[in-house]
């Protein structure tokens, strides 16, 4: 099975999110952008993994999850991987508390098989820019980088869970469906 483990921010953030993005996506209609019930915040990619593994990774991910409170956080400003300049992968920055995040994914990292990944940067992939397009200059200019949540209390939020996902990939786009999802302090610092 294909998965990944991941925080879903509330469905308010994402439509909003969505909203605010919304000219950018019909004026950029060769970037695929993502369906706002598909944003998250990816903590681990695992990749296609056996059945097995993804339990016996889904285990040691809800001890983990019970090791942390709910983490607050909000949404900031808009940026690409590699760059700006030459975007393969366009994402709403986060801001809050990214110590506490930074560390809940360092652990998730390290329960993994294989005990790690990619360093983590925290952000929410919004959209991805297919191989050998130039857009960095187009998106400039028609103001996408501009665009900023910060400060709007609406984009701030609470994540109280982690959700191992997996993911079916076809024609139409992936489809996601929660695998397991394990509540964050096992929910005993309430604020959820």
């Amino acid at each position: 099975m294909r998965c990944f483990a991941c925080l879903v921010p509330p469905m308010g953030v994402r439509c909003l999110v969505s909203s605010r993005l919304e000219p950018f996506r019909r004026a950029f209609r060769s970037v695929k952008w993502v369906r706002e019930e598909l944003m998250h915040v990816t903590l681990l990619f695992l990749g296609e993994v056996p059945r097995s593994e993804a339990e016996s990774f889904g285990h040691r991910l809800r001890d983990v999850a019970d090791s942390y409170p709910p983490i607050n956080l909000s949404l900031g400003g808009m940026g690409a991987f590699p760059s700006v300049r030459s975007p393969r992968a366009i994402w709403v920055g986060l801001g809050g508390e990214l110590d506490v995040l930074s560390s809940f994914a360092e652990r998730v990292a390290r329960c993994a098989p294989g005990g790690g990944g990619e360093r983590f940067v925290p952000h929410m992939t919004v959209g991805r820019v297919r191989d050998g397009e130039a857009l960095g200059e187009a998106l400039d200019e028609a103001g996408l980088w501009e665009v900023s949540f910060e400060g709007d209390k609406v984009c701030a939020f609470s994540v109280c869970e982690v959700v191992l996902m997996e993911s079916h990939l076809g024609p139409g786009g992936p489809r996601y469906v929660p695998f397991r999802r394990y509540p964050l302090g096992g929910l005993r610092f309430g604020g959820c």
